[in-house]
């Protein structure tokens, strides 16, 4: 959680490679950043899975954070090409988040509201 807190200090201050296109296959996705590096991750592969907010001023973008054993978490925003079909494989294959997440972490506007909603099972 204090990798996510770290990047969200780093949004905030200057213009990171961002996620802009994700491509759902059934055992996992890839996403591809707009400095065109891609990333693979599988299903199985996922230790955590966080969601938060970042206030853009006047405006609220939700983001998606995956975090995978000995790499570096991946963040993908909403408005990434893709994001509504990632969510919902993500909601499938990972059935116990709560499917109402989304709506939940939009609440109330402009606040972070950083939330674990998936960890493996025997992590810390």
């Amino acid at each position: 959680m204090q990798s996510v807190k770290r990047l969200l200090r780093v949004l905030r201050a200057k213009q990171e490679p961002r996620v802009i296109h994700v491509q759902v296959f059934e055992d996992g996705f890839k996403a591809t950043s707009d400095d065109g590096v891609t990333r693979e991750i599988k299903w199985s592969e996922i230790e955590r899975i966080y969601t938060y907010k970042v206030d853009c001023f006047g405006y609220d973008v939700i983001w998606l954070a995956f975090e995978v054993p000995e790499q570096d978490e991946l963040h993908i925003p909403e408005d990434a090409k893709g994001f509504e079909i990632l969510t919902a494989a993500m909601n499938e294959s990972t059935p116990t988040i709560n499917s109402e997440w989304y709506f939940e972490v939009m609440q109330p506007p402009f606040a972070e509201n950083l939330t674990l909603l998936f960890e493996r099972k025997g992590k810390a």
